[in-house]
């Protein structure tokens, strides 16, 4: 297959990608594709969200054109796919280094501190594992080719004699290595080299209708790839952005501590709330509920020092419905009762209200009335 063969076979809709065309005009809604290309979802993972989505039409419709694309000799080591038009692939991972090649159109891409990206032709997304995304495709314009790689077959086959500065390098050395590497993702532009083009061209065309030799080839092609992207000075770098999304986690568990839950807080950042849960684990080493346990009760001390609220009014703002439960917890992290707390950080005669607030026969008994 030659280069312009291809083109004319990439280009006119699937029928699975006409009926996804006629959902969206129908329904104003993308058709939302669940499987995506090789993605990690549900199980431990848990990335889909339980919300409410418009599930693509007739998924059993035949598109062989844009199945995962497999070398006979590479197998899924190394794979290619054309990614179909009108759809939306919901957050997810995948378990490879990705690139996602813009060949024409736009590509837009979202992530789970809001950054949102739209990639236009000759743009490329250079993608470690495990970084959570969300990718649309939106129009017969729009089309995407991408390449998944297993690390251990980057390390095998394409990264000898690799040398230089930045971060792509350094990223291929610590793959090459075996270390872990913060590095997220980064943007590449060619927008103007008619080289990349040519090269997923050529790529695609091996797969496509492999000949004599397709294996070495393919290979080379990608040593070529990781040439051009090291070279590139047009790439924009976005590293680490783990820490940022913690931080921006915690934020908002902070800002929304009095009715917060685990449910909104995955629909903000768009996790399923097993997976979110796991990662605020990861991430800091304690539970969703005991981070939001510490700023209740830290409001709740703040509120002690600066007004003249009863403690009901402050468990309430707090979040807490049940008196009994603030009590007990407050006393358990700052060793003493709310009216003690605030007599010694205030160092003020307490109102009469608050020593002489009525407690239930249950506080009594738990002591809560000395």
């Amino acid at each position: 297959m030659n280069r312009e063969t291809l083109r004319q076979k990439m280009k006119p809709l699937s029928e699975k990608e006409r009926a996804w065309k006629k959902y969206l005009e129908k329904t104003g809604e993308f058709a939302v594709n669940p499987q995506g290309p090789h993605v990690r979802q549900g199980g431990r993972y848990g990335l889909l969200s339980n919300e409410s989505q418009s599930i693509a039409p007739e998924q059993r419709l035949d598109d062989s054109l844009h199945a995962p694309l497999f070398n006979r000799e590479s197998g899924s080591r190394l794979r290619l796919i054309i990614h179909q038009r009108f759809q939306r692939i919901p957050p997810h991972t995948t378990e490879f280094i990705s690139i996602n090649y813009v060949y024409q159109g736009n590509l837009e891409l979202d992530f789970p501190d809001h950054r949102h990206l739209n990639l236009h032709k000759g743009q490329l997304i250079f993608m470690n594992s495990d970084i959570v995304h969300q990718m649309t495709i939106r129009g017969e314009n729009d089309l995407i080719l991408g390449i998944q790689i297993e690390k251990e077959y980057v390390s095998e086959r394409f990264l000898s004699g690799f040398r230089g500065e930045g971060p792509v390098t350094d990223f291929l050395a610590q793959t090459l290595s075996g270390k872990t590497s913060d590095f997220t993702f980064l943007i590449a532009g060619f927008e103007e080299d008619i080289r990349m083009q040519n090269l997923f061209e050529d790529l695609f065309c091996e797969y496509l209708d492999p000949g004599a030799l397709s294996q070495e080839l393919a290979e080379n092609y990608m040593r070529i790839f990781f040439t051009f992207l090291v070279r590139s000075t047009s790439g924009s770098v976005i590293k680490s952005s783990s820490r940022a999304d913690m931080l921006a986690i915690l934020s908002f568990i902070e800002e929304h501590c009095e009715h917060c839950s685990l449910s909104d807080l995955s629909r903000e950042f768009h996790f399923h709330p097993k997976y979110l849960g796991n990662l605020i684990r990861s991430g800091t080493g304690r539970t969703f509920q005991s981070i939001l346990e510490e700023f209740r009760l830290r409001k709740a001390a703040h509120l002690f020092e600066v007004t003249d609220l009863t403690v009901r009014d402050v468990a309430e703002q707090c979040g807490y419905s049940n008196i009994t439960f603030f009590y007990r917890h407050f006393e358990a992290r700052y060793g003493m009762l709310p009216a003690e707390y605030r007599r010694e950080r205030r160092m003020v005669i307490p109102q009469p209200s608050e020593t002489s607030e009525s407690f239930t026969d249950s506080q009594k008994d738990a002591g809560y009335d000395r």
